[in-house]
């Protein structure tokens, strides 16, 4: 019997999950420095 998944050509959804799980500690960290450099800029 041949195995269909031997020969996978994706992400399974374990990978996306901890992909997006890093992009989205990134942003939170990033994003408050952002926003007081925009915040400094205004005034």
């Amino acid at each position: 019997m041949v195995n269909p998944y031997k020969n996978k050509k994706g992400f399974t959804l374990a990978e996306v999950l901890i992909t997006l799980g890093i992009i989205g500690v990134v942003a939170a960290l990033t994003m408050p420095a952002l926003i007081n450099s925009y915040e400094k800029k205004l005034q």
